[in-house]
């Protein structure tokens, strides 16, 4: 990390605490968890990453495990995550008591876009080949930019599975030769962990699409006025 780059970890724990003056907490607490890159200026680098948290299904309750600034993005991911992982070893393994009932904690999925993710997960960004997070197709380089034509089959062979992504059995998915610190968390699937990121799939993706066919497309696309 730069020197004028700062990270806090307001902890994971201390916010699942606050939440437990607000609401009940069963014996086992589903955690979501949020990271993402902001800036904060227009006419500076400056930027945020923030780590943020909420007890399912309480999304209402967002509160922060921890927050990077900096004048670029944190350069290596692992040592922006390493703080929380630890925290999550940590939780996860003794757990949390509150008021006398010692509670079980489980991450039970980490929302990123498609960037973020990319860059936490180590691996291709989306307009790489090979850099699908869910299934093994390559891709296909057309009209200056790479598109997945082949329909995602849920059938096994075609899927990227939690131990070929540790292992790194698909060389060409990666970007550097060790893996992200998440992988770490047990009895997790690191595939499937990942939300997907509807905003860049959906509305700036194929919705984006569609409309610029719809309106500035061939005649034979356009809808009529």
């Amino acid at each position: 990390m730069s020197s004028t780059a700062k990270y806090y970890h307001f902890g994971l724990g201390n916010g699942i605490k606050r939440c437990a003056s607000i609401f009940s907490l069963d014996d086992e607490v589903k955690i979501a968890i949020g990271i993402d890159g902001m800036p904060l200026s227009k006419f500076t680098s400056s930027q945020f990453w923030p780590i943020l948290a909420y007890v399912q299904p309480h999304h209402k309750y967002v509160f922060p495990v921890g927050l990077y600034h900096g004048y670029e993005k944190p350069k290596d991911s692992n040592e922006f995550l390493q703080d929380f992982i630890s925290e999550i070893l940590e939780l996860t393994e003794n757990g949390i008591t509150i008021a006398n009932l010692k509670i079980k904690i489980k991450i039970q999925v980490i929302c990123s876009d498609v960037p973020a993710k990319s860059f936490i997960m180590r691996i291709k960004g989306h307009s790489g080949f090979s850099s699908c997070t869910r299934c093994v197709h390559e891709g296909e380089y057309c009209n200056n930019r790479v598109n997945y034509t082949v329909t995602y089959i849920d059938n096994g062979s075609e899927n990227r599975i939690h131990d070929d992504y540790v292992c790194i059995k698909a060389e060409e998915h990666h970007i550097l030769t060790t893996i992200s610190c998440i992988s770490l968390i047990p009895d997790i699937d690191i595939i499937s962990l990942f939300s997907m990121d509807y905003m860049h799939l959906v509305c700036l993706g194929t919705m984006k699409k569609l409309i610029n066919l719809w309106i500035k497309g061939p005649l034979n696309t356009r809808l009529p006025s």
